[in-house]
């Protein structure tokens, strides 16, 4: 009985990752920056930023404040209405995804 609801903790792992990759690849307001200058002011980052809003040649040039100082050349956008902002992974459904692998596999184990 622990094997299958191990089993079935196992599955909705898989699932939920899969819910993740899908939401991400249906976000169209993500964009590529390219960090063309970047200045140390008063403890942030500000970075000169440049994307293109409609994924074609021409490209705008935006600064944005960061706390931790990029340590590669391009950074993800999340473009608005209300701006242009540094895109946050979602973390939760990774942790949610790995505690449901590692519960379930925990659950077959103790069930031999």
């Amino acid at each position: 009985m622990l094997a299958i609801i191990g089993l079935i903790i196992v599955i909705m792992g898989f699932i939920v990752s899969f819910i993740k990759r899908k939401k991400q690849a249906k976000n169209t307001a993500l964009r590529v920056g390219i960090i063309n200058d970047m200045q140390k002011e008063d403890g942030l980052y500000k970075v000169l930023v440049a994307y293109s809003p409609n994924n074609d040649e021409k490209t705008i040039e935006t600064n944005l404040y960061l706390k931790k100082k990029p340590y590669d050349s391009q950074i993800i956008l999340r473009c608005g209405e209300d701006g242009v902002f540094l895109y946050k992974y979602p973390y939760m459904y990774t942790i949610i995804a790995c505690c449901c692998w590692v519960i379930g596999g925990f659950l077959c184990y103790i069930s031999r």
